[in-house]
């Protein structure tokens, strides 16, 4: 009983024979025949008997089963938290064919086609890993890993701190800022009257030396990001010429070049006539016209002392007497949305601060807006003058803490902050207070985790021009897992195997530990073994098995030992799997027999070639004197074509050619 299992694609052919009842392997991965290498179809079955006959019975043609093989596997994906993922397969075998979709080891409920859509990703899918098993009724495949990676979205740039307008005198520069908050990175360009500023793109930007014709100039500025752009309220630059106002008994107003909402700093020089004048410097929402008017204010009191109001009474943080004809540089950081400000005034090149948190005037509490600068004198007078107004820089505030974070060893951890201040902001991750080399944007992922990582401490440095404030700390919590592969078998036998023939067979690789178990290479060792499969940089979830091809091919006959040695992070790498095989040599004979002469014959004499009708080669030495012949120097894979002479006892005349026969060697 012969089996011949054919692949018609491939151009190949398993041959077999049932010898007292078991099948015997005549040849495996057979070639068709030179002739018919590239056939695409059969139809016949033919046969022959070139010596005696052969009788062929109960012909049968049945489909051939073929185990599931991954073509193409899956490809890692990363997505926006919310948005989904698409995983993908495809692979060969006989239909029909099933397939399960995993997560991390654990089989999909529903995910039973070639495409797998996850639902929306959130961050705890993030590192999850993807797989799929292909099935059929002649056994199954399991893909590689592929990883899915989960983005936080993208948030649209918002303006925290608008660009403030500006007063210069001409040959002066106007510097303009803007701070804003959103997904990093940001992009900035500014406008002037509209249009963009070459190389304006920065969150800061200075004007060159102005002049009378820039006075009145809006600028803007435009800060973009991946997921939007805004544009910033207007700021005034106002060139005017240097002006001083003297303030004395009545009451002067002078309006701000804007007004002003938010976080701004107003400078002034204020020049007391003399000693025990009675002068207030103070910010308004209009031209005021009393005292009570007056939000934030500094003063010249008549005991010739410089304070500032803090709400219901004047105060200062430093007894600063002030004197008569000395000009005295004032700086108000005020904070409309707090109804707060600092105040502070330069004395022999020092800044001293007059007070600092300093309330609004208690009539003034809730002020939300100002734009003038009002002075009055009671008592003598004074001159101010290079009254300026500028942006303040915000120091960094965290509004987000790092989160503590559990793993299992092996796995990474992601730790994130998030915070406030005047653009632009730096960070520097910090793990047990010392600095983490290239960790500087605001999440910062760990390498994989060991044990001695349990119980580290990680924070975060925010810092900008104004300031720096270090986060509180991230704890990370390693929890042990165990990392284990088993291999079953974890010895292969080939038993015997023609030379230039082979035998495949499957080794399959389980993670038997609790935690991912990364294999890093597969070396073979042994003439003849070769390995396959892909599971070189798979990763194996608890639980989760990859089947590992092994083939033995002998070149030379002969027994051979050999092994395949899977390296991976397990504990108990690297695994060896022992190798036995033995090459068998492949010996191909032709025996030939004819039929005596009738004639008196000295003997015969034997020709072959490759090719039908000759030419002929004699392969005897001397007439052959029986009528039998053996030929073994064919060769497996190829024709021979035969005849033979007969030699007359008389003469040695030697006949005309036989009959040809034909022998094709497997």
């Amino acid at each position: 009983h012969f089996i011949l299992d054919v692949n018609l694609t491939a151009h190949t052919y398993n041959a077999s024979v049932v010898v007292n009842g078991a099948p015997v392997a005549i040849g495996t991965n057979l070639a068709f025949r030179t002739e018919q290498a590239g056939v695409s179809s059969v139809n016949n079955l033919a046969a022959v008997a070139t010596l005696g006959s052969q009788t062929i019975c109960n012909v049968k043609l049945s489909a051939v089963s073929v185990a599931p093989s991954i073509t193409t596997q899956p490809l890692s994906q990363t997505v926006t938290a919310g948005q989904a993922a698409t995983f993908s397969a495809a692979g060969t075998g006989t239909a029909p064919m099933s397939y399960q979709w995993q997560k991390n080891g654990i089989a999909i409920s529903g995910a039973t086609s070639s495409t797998y859509q996850t639902p929306p990703a959130t961050a705890s899918d993030n590192g999850s890993l993807f797989t799929v098993v292909m099935s059929n009724s002649a056994g199954s495949a399991t893909s590689s890993g592929a990883t899915l990676t989960v983005k936080s979205p993208a948030v649209a740039p918002s303006i925290t701190a608008q660009p403030l307008g500006q007063t210069v005198t001409p040959g002066q520069t106007a510097t303009f800022s803007v701070a804003a908050t959103g997904t990093a990175p940001m992009s900035y360009q500014w406008r002037k009257n509209g249009a963009g500023i070459s190389g304006a793109t920065g969150s800061a930007y200075q004007t060159p030396a102005t002049t009378t014709s820039d006075n009145g100039s809006l600028f803007t500025v435009v800060v973009s990001n991946s997921a939007g752009s805004v544009t910033s309220n207007s700021a005034t630059l106002m060139v005017t010429s240097p002006a001083c106002v003297v303030s004395s008994g009545t009451w002067t107003n002078s309006a701000l070049p804007q007004v002003e909402t938010g976080m701004f700093r107003l400078e002034f020089d204020a020049t007391p006539a003399s000693t025990g004048i009675d002068g207030v410097i103070g910010l308004s929402s209009g031209p005021a016209s009393a005292y009570t008017s007056l939000a934030a204010i500094v003063r010249f009191n008549s005991t010739g002392m410089i304070d500032a109001r803090n709400g219901a009474a004047y105060t200062a943080a430093a007894a600063i007497r002030y004197s008569a004809g000395t000009s005295y540089h004032f700086i108000l950081d005020v904070n409309l949305t707090a109804h707060t400000y600092n105040a502070s005034v330069v004395v022999n090149g020092a800044a001293v601060a007059v007070g600092t948190n300093l309330a609004f005037r208690t009539e003034q509490a809730g002020v939300s807006s100002v734009s003038n600068l009002a002075t009055v004198t009671a008592l003598g007078s004074q001159t101010i003058c290079n009254v300026k107004v500028s942006a303040v820089s915000v120091a960094p505030s965290i509004t987000t803490q790092p989160s503590s974070q559990t793993v299992t060893a092996g796995q990474a951890a992601t730790f994130s902050v998030a915070g406030t201040g005047t653009a632009p902001l730096s960070y520097q991750w910090q793990k047990n207070g010392v600095a983490i080399s290239g960790a500087t944007s605001s999440t910062y992922q760990t390498p994989p985790a060991t044990a001695s990582d349990n119980g580290s401490q990680f924070t975060v440095v925010l810092s900008n021009s104004a300031g720096s404030v270090t986060s509180s700390s991230g704890t990370l919590t390693v929890n042990t897992g165990t990392f284990l592969l088993a291999a079953n078998p974890m010895q292969v036998s080939f038993g015997s195997v023609n030379v230039s023939s082979d035998n495949v067979q499957n080794v399959m690789v389980t993670n038997s530990g609790t935690s991912n178990v990364t294999i890093s290479g597969v070396l073979v060792s042994g003439a003849g073994f070769n390995a396959g499969g892909g599971i070189a940089g798979l990763i194996l979830s608890p639980g989760q098995a990859a089947p590992l091809s092994v083939t033995f091919a002998p070149a030379a006959a002969g027994s051979v030992s050999g092994s395949v040695t899977v390296k991976s992070n397990a504990t108990n790498s690297p695994m060896t799997i022992a190798l036995t095989g033995t090459g068998v040599a492949q010996t191909h004979l032709v025996d030939l027999r004819w039929t005596a002469s009738t004639s008196s014959v000295l003997g015969y004499n034997v020709y072959s070639s490759r090719v039908s009708g000759g030419p002929y080669a004699k392969l005897n030495s001397t007439p052959v004197t029986t009528t039998s012949y053996t030929d073994t120097t064919v060769q497996s894979g190829q024709t021979y074509f035969y005849v033979t002479t007969a030699v007359a006892s008389s003469g040695g005349t030697e006949s005309g050619f036989s009959a040809e026969a034909s022998a094709v060697i497997p």
